[in-house]
């Protein structure tokens, strides 16, 4: 297992400056997210280092809804795993190719089938039902 380049403390630290920052935090924000680009990084070099060269890999959008995050994930030639519509929509706003993006909801309507075919994605089908 990876453990992330911060210590307990250096992670407080983090949040204490991003909670002091002006303009970073409003007191109307419901949550805060912080990613440590570099333990991904690693974490995903890490796992392509255990498969062979021509595994494809997805990382689900629904863990990482944010555009940036899912870009840094793309430039480390990962793909995108989507299980709806809007998370298609954001893996193709974040640059992801349709080769590289794998539909993979066990309930897909008729219009996300047709939509995810025209699109060109990976469409995994569970039965014909």
């Amino acid at each position: 297992m990876i453990k992330s380049n911060l210590t307990d403390q250096e992670m407080s630290h983090v949040f204490i400056n991003a909670l002091a920052e002006t303009g970073l935090v409003n007191s109307d924000d419901s949550a805060l997210v912080f990613y440590d680009l570099d333990f991904l990084s690693a974490r995903i070099r890490d796992l392509k280092n255990h498969f062979p060269l021509e595994t494809i890999h997805a990382i689900a959008v629904k863990a990482n809804p944010l555009t940036n995050i899912l870009r840094k994930i793309k430039a480390l030639g990962i793909g995108a795993e989507v299980a709806s519509l809007p998370e298609l929509y954001l893996a193709v706003k974040a640059g992801f190719t349709p080769e590289n993006i794998v539909f993979d909801s066990p309930c897909k309507t008729k219009a996300e089938i047709e939509f995810a075919l025209q699109t060109g994605v990976y469409l995994n089908a569970d039965s014909f039902d």
